[in-house]
This record gives C-alpha cells, sequence and structure tokens, in this order.
C-alpha cells in the first residue's frame, strides 16, 4: 500500500491469521508476502518439532547396579515363629486380627496395600547412604 494503491481484498479484507496455516502459507507466497511466509513457515516448523521431538521419547527398563553400596535393611520376613492360627484363642491374637482387618479393607474398601507390599508381592524396606529405596 505505500507503493500504490491496493485493492480491497489487499488492504482492508487482508486476513492470515483466521484461516489455517497451510491456507496462510500459500495465501502469503500468492500475494508475495515474505514476512507473513516466514513467520508462518516458523510457526509450522515449531509445531512440526514438538510433535516429532515428543514422539522420540521412549520408555525403556536400565539396569542399575551398586557395587558395594551401605544398606541397611528396616524391616525382616520372621519365619521361625509364623503360626498360622493360634486355637487357643477364640478369635485369635491381635496380630491376627490386624493382618485379617487389613487384607479385609484392601479387598472390600479399596484400602492402599500397605509399605512393603502390592498385590502379588511382600518385599523388604532398606535404608541406603543415599535415601529410602
Amino acid at each position: 500500500m505505500w507503493q500504490k494503491p491496493q485493492s480491497a481484498e489487499r488492504s482492508v479484507l487482508l486476513d492470515y491469521i483466521s484461516p489455517i496455516s497451510i491456507v496462510s502459507l500459500f495465501r502469503s507466497v500468492k500475494h508475495r508476502d515474505f514476512g507473513v511466509f516466514i513467520a508462518v513457515s516458523g510457526s509450522l516448523f515449531l509445531k512440526a518439532v514438538t510433535v516429532l521431538s515428543t514422539g522420540l521419547f521412549v520408555t525403556a527398563n536400565i539396569p542399575i547396579t551398586f557395587e558395594n553400596a551401605p544398606g541397611a535393611l528396616q524391616d525382616k520376613f520372621v519365619s521361625s515363629d509364623l503360626t498360622y492360627y493360634n486355637r487357643d484363642t477364640i478369635f485369635g491374637t491381635n496380630e491376627e486380627k490386624r493382618s485379617a482387618f487389613i487384607v479385609y479393607g484392601v479387598h472390600n474398601f479399596n484400602l492402599s496395600y500397605p509399605l512393603g507390599t502390592t498385590k502379588d508381592y511382600a518385599y523388604q524396606i532398606f535404608n541406603t547412604s543415599q535415601g529410602n529405596f
């Protein structure tokens, strides 16, 4: 418009924002608006890089070994004095009742599993100089 008068389509009605980016890209080339072409191309490039770079992330299991790492167990499995049911009392010992209530709560009331247990496993908690694992 600074060189000569332009038609309404090239001045007042000119719109590069409303259409999708590909349409704006081709219109800018058609009308020789290279500043708009560079801006829209940069925008499309950044969108493509974002999509492609996030597709490169892959989860992988990486084994990590610590040799000679100091550590101490915080709990232990005891099987020497394990009794399955104390028949001397009518409902068992307090430990037996507590275990039964925890299992009942986990299965029927959607409670979380106690520390050191999962649905399939029981594991020991240990402490190292780097923190808990």
